[in-house]
């Protein structure tokens, strides 16, 4: 993955995190190359997420499990590999990866943009109650999170649904 038009990203850049498309931003500070989001394995769905620069870009690195723990991606400095018995889509583009559980949820949305970090991820749902990083509007606990792209992706690759902006 990497960001369209990249304007390079300058060390007195904070790094952004916006929640989706939406308002919501997340400015990160701290350390680099260590995680932001970090939870022992076994105790949620996620285990960490980082974000690092490297030459003016902003790079990534995460892992991604189901709601039953299982791993399904993993995403080491912007280069991402799937484990195909844990998901039931996925669809992405240069700067773009969107990734949907067995039941056919989005459960995972990034994109990367020259100076910020686009996430949406679901890691825990019952049915009263969810946990993850979801934009306000375009995530329902019925639903899931809205996908950024059309599917199934083998007859829209890399085609975006209209729901997100540019």
């Amino acid at each position: 993955m990497e960001a369209q038009d990249y304007g390079l990203l300058r060390p007195e850049d904070p790094l952004l995190i916006r929640i989706g498309d939406g308002e919501s931003t997340l400015k990160y500070t701290g350390p680099i190359d260590q995680d932001i989001f970090r939870s022992p394995s076994g105790i949620a769905y996620y285990e960490h997420f980082a974000l690092e620069r490297d030459k003016g870009k902003i790079l990534i690195s995460a892992t991604v499990h189901d709601v039953n723990h299982n791993l399904v991606a993993t995403i080491e400095k912007n280069h991402w590999r799937l484990e195909r018995q844990g998901i039931s889509d996925k669809n992405y583009s240069d700067d773009s990866l969107e990734i949907k559980d067995l039941q056919g949820r989005v459960i995972f949305q990034i994109r990367l943009l020259a100076k910020e970090v686009r996430l949406q991820w679901e890691w825990a749902r019952s049915d009263t109650r969810t946990g993850g990083i979801m934009e306000d509007g375009k995530y329902s606990l019925e639903k899931g999170i809205t996908p950024m792209f059309k599917y199934p992706s083998e007859e829209f690759w890399g085609e975006l649904s209209g729901n997100y902006s540019q």
